[in-house]
C-alpha cells in the first residue's frame, strides 16, 4: 500500500533542495570583487610620519575592506621601513583610503620611497551569503614621491 502524503512530502523536500542549490549557483556566479589604486605621491610631516592614499571599490555596497602595506625609503646606507593597516568600507563607487605611518627604524623624509601593498581584502553580504575576496596581483610595489619633511 502506497502512502501518498509521504510521496508528496518527499517531492516537496527534493524541490526545496533543488531551489536552494539553484540559489547558491546563481549567487556564486557573481562573486564579490575588490579593486584598488595607490597614489604615487605621499606626504611626510615634520616629525617623519608618512601619509599614503588611493582609492578602493568593491561591487557589494557596505563591504568591509582591509589594506595592508609598507613604505620603505633609503636613508644613506640604511633602509627605513614602516607598515600600515587600513580598515574601512567599500562599495561600487571608488572611495578614497588613507593611512599614516612612521618608520620603525628612523624618520622618513621628503624624497623617493617605495610603497608595497601586500593585501587588499573585502568581505560583504553577496545576496545569499557572506563572502570575502582578495585583490589579485599582490604584492605590488610602486615608486613613491614623498613631499614635505623635516
Amino acid at each position: 500500500m502506497k502512502r501518498p502524503h509521504l510521496v508528496r512530502i518527499g517531492a516537496l523536500g527534493l524541490a526545496a533542495i533543488a531551489l536552494l542549490l539553484a540559489n547558491v549557483l546563481v549567487a556564486s556566479a557573481d562573486p564579490l570583487t575588490v579593486t584598488f589604486t595607490a597614489n604615487s605621491a605621499g606626504q611626510v610631516n615634520r616629525i617623519g610620519q608618512v601619509t599614503v592614499s588611493g582609492t578602493l571599490s568593491c561591487d557589494v555596497p557596505g563591504s568591509n575592506a582591509f589594506i595592508n602595506g609598507q613604505v620603505t625609503q633609503l636613508s644613506g646606507r640604511a633602509q627605513l621601513s614602516g607598515s600600515f593597516n587600513f580598515n574601512g568600507t567599500c562599495g561600487p563607487t571608488p572611495a578614497p583610503w588613507t593611512a599614516t605611518l612612521r618608520a620603525d627604524n628612523g624618520i622618513f623624509t621628503g624624497g623617493n620611497a617605495k610603497l608595497t601593498i601586500y593585501n587588499v581584502q573585502a568581505c560583504g553580504f553577496n545576496g545569499y551569503f557572506y563572502e570575502c575576496t582578495s585583490a589579485s596581483g599582490l604584492p605590488s610595489t610602486i615608486s613613491l614621491k614623498l613631499k614635505g619633511g623635516p
